[in-house]
């Protein structure tokens, strides 16, 4: 009897890939291959509003009717409430995040996210949007006003 000497070779191939079609990613699992999607934001509905921050303290959302102010006007408003609050900076923010600096949110025409129970312990207080604010100077002194009593 003869032997036969066999040789093996076992090569490894890997495939990195942004985008994977459904037959392909069907394929994968059926070969016991976990596929990995990125998950979206959970703070998905927190995108739907605008959010800045003065002095990382004051947490401000904006509602709906201030979603079309152009960006300049936004930022004339909070430069100009930044300093008549005594503050140093404001910034706008991609999330509503949990920190221990916030102290007050202000909500301006808008209702407090659903998913906030984390930011129960903040001062939360409701103001009408920037456009009626700034209507008016008597709006413009009542906000001013209601602000200075919040002794921030």
């Amino acid at each position: 009897m003869r032997l036969q000497e066999v040789k093996l070779r076992l090569s490894f191939l890997t495939v990195k890939s942004t985008s994977v079609n459904q037959s392909m990613q069907e394929k994968l699992i059926n070969l016991g291959i976990d596929v990995w999607k990125k998950r979206s934001d959970m703070t998905s509905p927190l995108l739907e509003k605008e959010i800045f921050s003065i002095d990382k303290d004051i947490i401000l959302l904006l509602g709906e009717k201030d979603k079309v102010l152009p960006k300049k006007d936004k930022e004339n408003f909070f430069r100009t409430l930044t300093k008549s609050i005594g503050r140093q900076d404001f910034q706008q923010l991609n999330k509503l995040s949990q920190s221990k600096e916030v102290t007050h949110i202000f909500l301006l025409d808008a209702d407090l996210p659903k998913n906030s129970e984390q930011l129960m312990h903040v001062n939360i207080v409701s103001f009408p949007s920037i456009a009626e604010i700034c209507s008016s100077r008597e709006n413009k002194e009542k906000f001013l006003v209601s602000l200075y009593k919040l002794n921030l």
